[in-house]
């Protein structure tokens, strides 16, 4: 079932982890920013929200039992799992720790130069030889699950893996035998430089010997690790020991585009990802999905010079270094600068779209609550008038002599009795999962009390017998609401009391016509 993820915010998953933001997803997987109380102050997490048949959420979570003893410095960590509701939809979740970026939102700006995607290959190696050792494969390598966390690169952990495992989805990234062998070690090494290719280029390179020569001009060892790793057979390829063995033993010599590629200056301070100029882009980081507090104010540098002003023999400054008393002049914008600025505002403009949709939603609940409101009432007041025009004509009536009592002819009592069946023109039955329905033992009913306007439509509804639950007791009132009814002369509404019986063949229904209250 596709979900409405941004139609979820305010959930709180379990009641302990808040959907604060939504972040990215598609039709089955959700990505918010959570929250939760830690030791000493709210830690700030994001949990990843999978919607899935039942053999799937099973597969999930015994997966991720499996993989929560794995425990390396760059594998993101899992605060905790687990199985819930959304909407009514099952569901399981992840909550793992807050990543400051991806490397996939570096790529568009511009490739790597050749020392960065070294640093980049290291740590990845490292925790992927470490998986492999545990009998597991991560599954899907792509710059998409590359994080900056602190001043780590660490990979993302929902996708691992027991090698052979058949579950992995099919993408650009992935090795051609996938489909057939499931999640193997081969087939991460072949990710891992497809990614190369794309960090290095800022392109994904096509499957098979198309790829290989798109890493032709790339200077060694990368050239060399992608030609002996995106080999069509898996044996072929090279293993982690020995991408690490020409990495530690190739070439250093940068490529003339690379020598063109900016170099950040935080490298070493920083680490891996931040080296890559993840983190920090001219001193600014736009980042849609943070919380407010978490996104930073680009500020524009001093116009003075870092240089030194010399000074006379006498200690006072020259003549020609006086400050000037004109305004000073703001330097212009350096391209990293600007495209910083431009996902800055890029991002404010998504938060106030955003905003502005929630809000929506929230006033077209409002209204859709303030109309049936008023439908109830006008059923209510209905029903009352009529109420009270029959208790006065009760008085009137008694009031008057007695009438002898006439037989009434066969034609008359027909149209005392309940009314036939053509009265309903749209049955609609509750909506009941087969996990629901498996748990009903026997078989019980719930009926519903709808009232009916002149047009034939319920107006309002009321539980009239619950049985056995309230959760099918509800059900049953959701299917009601969608009844339709022939249309009637005059405004008196009609009520209806309609049976709904559960058992685990199917559902009967039943519809009498009775008195309004």
């Amino acid at each position: 079932m596709a979900m409405d993820w941004e139609h979820s915010l305010a959930e709180v998953l379990d009641g302990k982890y808040p959907l604060h933001r939504f972040i990215e997803g598609d039709e089955t997987h959700g990505v918010f920013l959570t929250g939760f109380a830690g030791e000493k102050q709210l830690q700030k997490a994001i949990v990843r929200i999978f919607c899935l048949d039942e053999q799937g959420r099973n597969a999930a979570l015994a997966r991720w039992k499996r993989t929560a003893e794995l425990s390396h410095p760059h594998l993101v960590d899992a605060y905790a799992t687990g199985e819930t509701q959304i909407d009514g939809n099952d569901v399981v979740y992840m909550v793992c720790e807050f990543p400051d970026e991806s490397l996939s939102e570096v790529i568009p700006d511009r490739a790597l130069t050749d020392e960065e995607a070294r640093d980049f290959l290291k740590p990845t190696l490292d925790v992927l030889s470490y998986l492999h050792a545990k009998g597991f494969a991560h599954s899907a390598i792509r710059p998409s699950n590359l994080f900056a966390v602190g001043d780590r690169l660490k990979v993302s952990r929902d996708d691992v893996r027991p090698t052979g495992d058949r579950g992995a989805i099919s993408s650009p990234y992935s090795a051609p035998e996938l489909s057939t062998t499931g999640s193997t070690p081969a087939g991460d090494i072949w990710s891992l430089c497809v990614t190369l290719v794309e960090v290095l280029t800022q392109r994904v390179p096509p499957s098979g010997p198309s790829g290989v020569r798109a890493a032709a001009n790339l200077p060694n060892p990368f050239a060399e690790i992608i030609r002996n790793s995106l080999a069509t057979e898996p044996r072929d390829r090279w293993t982690v020991a020995k991408i690490l063995s020409a990495l530690e033993g190739g070439a250093t010599a940068s490529s003339p585009e690379a020598a063109k590629r900016p170099v950040s200056t935080a490298k070493v301070a920083r680490g891996a990802l931040v080296a890559i100029g993840i983190l920090v882009v001219a001193g600014v980081v736009a980042r849609p999905w943070l919380m407010p507090d978490d996104t930073d104010t680009a500020k524009p540098k001093s116009s003075e010079s870092s240089t030194p002003v010399k000074e006379s023999a006498s200690g006072k400054n020259s003549e020609a270094n006086k400050p000037s008393t004109s305004e000073p002049t703001r330097p212009a914008l350096t391209p990293a600068q600007k495209r910083a600025a431009d996902r800055k505002a890029a991002a404010e403009k998504k938060i106030a779209d955003r905003k502005a949709a929630a809000e929506k939603k929230i006033a077209d609940r409002k209204a859709a609550s303030d109309k049936k409101a008023a439908d109830d009432k006008l059923a209510a007041d209905r029903r009352a008038a009529d109420q009270k025009k029959a208790g006065e004509k009760k008085q009137a009536d008694a009031k008057q002599p007695a009438k002898p009592q006439e037989t009434p002819k066969p034609a008359e009592q027909k149209a005392t009795q309940p009314a036939p069946a053509g009265d309903v023109v749209q049955q609609v039955l509750p909506e009941i999962t087969d996990q629901a329905r498996a748990t009903i033992q026997g078989k019980f009913s719930s009926g519903i009390r709808v009232t009916v306007n002149a047009s034939g439509d319920v107006v309002s509804t009321a539980v009239d017998s619950r049985g056995p639950s309230w959760f099918f007791a509800d059900l049953a009132k959701e299917a009601a609401k969608k009844w339709k009814f022939a249309p009637a002369a005059g405004d008196t509404p009609r009520d209806y009391v309609i049976q709904f019986q559960f058992q685990r063949a199917g559902t009967k229904v039943g519809v009498r016509k009775v008195q309004p209250k």
